[in-house]
């Protein structure tokens, strides 16, 4: 298995687990943040080949709507928004990164 079915594992495992209804992008963000392969949205939107624009609006659905990420900082003139998990993005993170995690 390489890192790519990895990592399409491990968001389809973060789909089945949390109660919340999360978008397949969504979940993606959080378990790049928890394996720090990406903690901005252009980093996030580079490494993944999508439009930054769909991820700076799932960067702020995530952190409104949802509360799983907390931007902590944001560049104006590039629009990267900088963010890391919430205590309760972690929990998610952790139900599939680390199988003896109870939430």
């Amino acid at each position: 298995m390489n890192d790519q079915d990895i990592i399409l594992d491990l968001i389809e495992q973060l789909l089945k687990s949390v109660e919340t209804e999360l978008s397949p992008l969504s979940a993606a963000m959080i378990l790049a943040t928890d394996l720090n392969i990406a903690n901005d949205s252009r980093d996030f939107a580079k490494k993944f080949g999508l439009a930054h624009a769909l991820v700076i609006r799932e960067c702020v659905n995530l952190e409104e709507a949802v509360g799983a990420i907390a931007i902590i900082k944001r560049d104006d003139r590039t629009q990267r928004l900088y963010y890391q998990l919430t205590d309760l993005g972690q929990s998610w993170a952790n139900m599939v990164s680390d199988p003896n995690f109870a939430a």
